[in-house]
């Protein structure tokens, strides 16, 4: 047998693996959907493979858990993931259920907490939030019931799903998660914020749209490096568009954030919880450095456009370039020092605010 023929064999026998272990999940499975869905992951190869689940609603009794590398987890239009009612937990959770916190304050997950190479897509998760009882996982309250919970993954991609009332947020990414996409994405009616980022880096999210959720359309904090939100609609969250603090290399292209219930965003600092012995003090470099607002429009929120609550040493090498303000009810942008945010052909269509802003 020639190396060129042995090569292709090779490779047609992985090909023909992987394709062979994609399963079908049917919606009237008489073991239950999230049981079916949930040994149809464990059971592919070690080479990974794909879980597609038909169009039809699938009422889950637990969350579905991808603790394993290489899987995707596929729907089509009309696949619909509903958590049923009281039972308290994430829809799916993507990496370690692990109580991460027992290990200590920034911990890193080691490789054996981590996992890679996943793919979601094409799924509508509905998290049943007015039929649960508490944010927390009943059994491991370190766990928040997320319509897609991530902790500690690597190399995941997250397309064309629909995320909405879960009795806490969205998509919640933690726990020093790294090269994260989520685009074609619509997160809404949650308890909290739509898509929120905590302790991770290289993030990418484009095309989405985060409306009416309680809190944030998008909350970010602890440690973020390197994220951006591109050719997004934040528009009717119940308190504030964007919410941020800790966070080096935030980028905003080409948003429309409306209709906040209090402001467009808010940037600040952490403090020490009150269990510590610095209780209420600020906690050294959790500003906010490297961000920019290029091309985002502030319209109708009711507050500021952008308000940077904060101290001028926590702040570096932030701007607001080419952005349109427009009808909010507090002054468009708040600081204590420009230098805080730098500004530069931005329109804002109100004189007043404009000079209220000059005065800062």
């Amino acid at each position: 047998m020639s190396l060129k023929f042995y090569l292709w064999f090779v490779s047609l026998v992985i090909l023909f693996t992987a394709v062979a272990h994609a399963v079908n999940i049917r919606p009237d499975a008489p073991e239950g959907a999230r049981a079916v869905i949930q040994s149809a992951i464990d059971a592919l190869p070690d080479v990974g493979g794909t879980v597609f689940i038909p169009a039809g609603q699938y009422v889950l009794d637990g969350m579905i858990h991808i603790n394993r590398s290489h899987v995707a987890l596929r729907g089509e239009p009309g696949t619909l993931l509903c958590m049923g009612d009281h039972v308290q937990h994430p829809n799916l959770l993507i990496g370690t259920d692990a109580n991460l916190l027992e290990r200590g304050e920034g911990y890193v997950p080691s490789k054996k907490d981590k996992i890679r190479d996943v793919i979601i897509s094409g799924i509508e998760f509905d998290g049943n939030k007015d039929k649960q009882d508490s944010e927390l996982h009943p059994a491991k309250p370190w766990l928040r019931n997320n319509a897609i919970d991530i902790r500690a993954v690597d190399d995941l991609l997250i397309e064309h799903v629909d995320t909405h009332d879960a009795r806490s947020g969205g998509i919640v990414a933690g726990w020093h998660c790294e090269h994260i996409t989520i685009r074609n994405v619509r997160s809404h009616h949650n308890f909290f914020d739509g898509i929120a980022l905590y302790a991770s880096r290289h993030v990418l999210v484009s095309d989405f749209l985060c409306y009416s959720n309680i809190a944030a359309g998008l909350s970010m904090d602890h440690r973020l490096v390197d994220i951006t939100f591109s050719n997004g609609q934040l528009y009717e969250n119940g308190n504030v568009g964007i919410f941020a603090r800790d966070a080096n290399g935030l980028n905003f292209f080409n948003l429309v954030i409306r209709d906040s219930g209090a402001m467009a965003v808010f940037l600040s600092h952490r403090h020490y919880p009150p269990d510590h012995e610095k209780a209420g003090e600020i906690i050294a470099d959790t500003g906010i450095r490297n961000c920019n607002f290029s091309n985002c429009s502030f319209v109708n929120n009711n507050g500021h456009g952008i308000n940077v609550e904060s101290n001028p040493d926590l702040f570096s090498n932030n701007s607001a370039i080419g952005c349109t303000f427009s009808g909010n009810i507090a002054p468009s942008i708040r600081c204590k020092d420009a230098r805080m945010l730098s500004r530069s052909n931005n329109v804002i269509h109100n004189e007043r605010f404009a000079e209220e802003i000059a005065k800062e």
